[in-house]
C-alpha cells in the first residue's frame, strides 16, 4: 500500500515538474524571440498588390472523397476485430455485425449513386 502511494507521489512530481519545466521553456522563448513582424511575411498588404495569391483553392471533392476514405477505413477495422472477437459466436453480436455490413453497403451505394467516387474531378 505503502509503494502505491509513493508510486503515485512520484508520478505527480514528475508531471508537475514537467508542467513547469514547458511553462519555463515557453517564457523565455517569449522573451528571447523579436516581436516586430516583416512586411514580406504578411498575407495582406495595405496599398499593394500582392504578387503572390495568399489562399489556395481548395477541391470540396476532395475532401469528401478523403473523409469517405476514413469512414470506409474506420468500418474495416471494427469488422476485423469484430471477426476476431470470441464474442462473434452469440447471436446479438452476429446480428450487429450483420446490420454494421449492411449500413456498410448501403452507404457504399449511396455514394456511388452520387458519383463521389469519382478519382478524376
Amino acid at each position: 500500500m505503502l509503494y502505491c502511494v509513493v508510486s503515485l507521489m512520484i508520478l505527480q512530481f514528475t508531471f508537475l515538474a514537467l508542467g513547469l519545466l514547458v511553462c519555463i521553456l515557453m517564457l523565455v522563448t517569449r522573451l528571447l524571440t523579436s516581436k516586430k513582424e516583416l512586411k514580406e511575411n504578411l498575407s495582406f498588404e495595405c496599398g499593394f498588390e500582392s504578387y503572390k495569391i495568399s489562399r489556395l483553392p481548395f477541391s470540396l471533392n476532395f475532401f469528401m472523397l478523403s473523409i469517405i476514405f476514413v469512414l470506409f477505413d474506420l468500418e474495416i477495422v471494427i469488422l476485423v476485430t469484430m471477426v476476431s472477437s470470441p464474442l462473434i459466436l452469440q447471436l446479438n453480436s452476429l446480428v450487429l455485425g450483420n446490420l454494421f455490413l449492411m449500413f456498410m453497403l448501403l452507404s457504399l451505394l449511396a455514394e456511388w449513386s452520387l458519383n463521389k467516387l469519382n478519382w478524376i474531378f
